[in-house]
C-alpha cells in the first residue's frame, strides 16, 4: 500500500475564528474544540460521495503559517509544496502516524 501524498491548504487568517476570547492566533486555532469540531464535520461533508481519490482522510492545523524567508512561499504568493514539506517533517510524519496523533483529526 503506498501512503497518500500530503497536500497543504492555507486558509486566509480571518477564515476561521474560535468562540471566546476572539484570539485568532493558529495555536488557539488548533486546540479550540468549536474550531476542531467544525473541521471534522467539513471533512465528513466534504467526502460525502467521493471517491476514494477524492477523499481527505486526515487533517492537521499547523501553527505557523507558511514563511517566505524559508522559501516556503513562491515569488507569485503560492505554496511551495516540495520546500514545506521538507522543513516541516516532523508535521508530515504526526499526520500520518498510526495510530493518529492527537492533534490531527481524521474523519
Amino acid at each position: 500500500m503506498t501512503t497518500p501524498e500530503p497536500r497543504l491548504f492555507a486558509p486566509p487568517s480571518t477564515s476561521l475564528r474560535p468562540r471566546g476570547d476572539g484570539s485568532t492566533g493558529p495555536a488557539t486555532l488548533a486546540r479550540d474544540p468549536s474550531i476542531r469540531a467544525a473541521l471534522a464535520g467539513a471533512l465528513e461533508r466534504l467526502n460525502r460521495g467521493a471517491g476514494s481519490s477524492q477523499r481527505v482522510a486526515r487533517l492537521l492545523i499547523v501553527e505557523e503559517p507558511p514563511s517566505l524567508d524559508a522559501g516556503e512561499i513562491t515569488d507569485k504568493g503560492y505554496v511551495n509544496q516540495r520546500a514545506t514539506l521538507q522543513r516541516r517533517q516532523d508535521l508530515v510524519e504526526r499526520l500520518f502516524a498510526e495510530p493518529p496523533h492527537p492533534d490531527v483529526i481524521v474523519h
